[in-house]
């Protein structure tokens, strides 16, 4: 899997960084705060999301699965991006 870079700082993105981050499309460089944004593959990311809210509202029956599923959710969009090999860009 190839590692998550910041176009400006080259530093790297870690999962911490991607789950600080409202939702994908708010993502933003640990060391140097530069906006990204994940260019061709926000439609992939949206489709998570649907899911993702599709789970918290017809199939979550409380609050510690809700937890679970944003986790769950967090930690597989992470990976699925790793596994991709996104390559990020500065939003404009």
């Amino acid at each position: 899997m190839k590692e998550l870079k910041c176009p400006a700082c080259q530093g790297s993105i870690g999962l911490w960084t991607f789950a600080k981050a409202p939702t994908p499309w708010h993502l933003k460089c640990g060391r140097c705060k530069a906006k990204l944004t994940l260019g061709k593959y926000s439609g992939v990311t949206f489709v998570i999301a649907l899911f993702g809210v599709f789970l918290a509202i017809y199939l979550v029956p409380s609050f510690l699965v809700l937890m679970l599923a944003i986790i769950i959710f967090e930690v597989g969009g992470y990976l699925l991006l790793r596994t991709l090999e996104v390559s990020l860009a500065l939003k404009q």
